[in-house]
């Protein structure tokens, strides 16, 4: 986690970069308290990818934030409720460094900036991701207000992207059923023909082609 002066560059670049449409003047960038989590939530112009990695999971890269809509918007929830401070750093294009968001942070015994927040108050969730809710039947949820069409492709459908389109409800969660054998399972959601990881899932694997998808495990 060395800071290095190529990502002191990356940092200034995207503060020229930003311009008057930058959606910061309406919406919270950084770490926010939301129904699934923490919702991590930036603007990098230029950056193809976007990493967090905190104490809650060794330092080691925990969640891969979605591209927005447009280029170089990204962001994800990591599931955290429980009241404590966590520390974390962001890896932006294999770089580094801290949440420039981000006002709150220390330093480690290398003198490097780490970033942090405290969950103040317990996050209300919806429901498990998946939950099980009978013999070998999953139920998995997406929230997504903006989205006009989710799917779920899987190792329990051989990644079909057409085979489980999910319904939507009046606050915006898209829900669906499926039979899920006992075992060890990856996944992902088809948002509008982007496949997203759950953002509701710390757990996640990597295939050969880079490409990241969640993972749980069907008792």
């Amino acid at each position: 986690m060395k800071r290095t002066v190529l990502g002191g560059i990356f940092l200034l670049a995207c503060n020229v970069l930003l311009g008057s449409d930058d959606p910061r003047n309406t919406r919270d960038y950084g770490p926010q308290q939301t129904d699934g989590g923490i919702l991590f939530r930036y603007h990098f112009p230029g950056a193809s990818e976007v990493l967090i990695a905190g104490d809650w999971s060794d330092w080691s890269p925990a969640l891969r934030l979605n591209p927005g809509k447009k280029p170089g918007y990204f962001e994800g929830i990591v599931p955290l409720f429980k009241q404590k401070k966590y520390r974390y750093k962001l890896i932006v294009d294999r770089i580094w460094q801290h949440d420039p968001e981000n006002p709150r942070k220390e330093y480690d015994i290398t003198g490097d900036e780490i970033s942090w927040f405290t969950i103040d108050a317990d996050v209300p969730r919806y429901q498990d991701s998946p939950e099980k809710i009978g013999p070998n039947l999953w139920k998995f949820h997406y929230k997504d207000t903006r989205a006009e069409h989710v799917a779920l492709a899987g190792s329990f459908n051989r990644y079909n992207p057409y085979d489980a389109i999910l319904e939507r409800d009046s606050r915006g969660i898209w829900t669906i059923t499926v039979q899920v054998l006992p075992g060890l399972h990856h996944y992902c959601f088809i948002v509008d023909g982007i496949w997203k990881t759950d953002p509701e899932r710390v757990e996640k694997s990597r295939n050969r082609f880079g490409q990241f998808f969640s993972r749980f495990t069907a008792e």
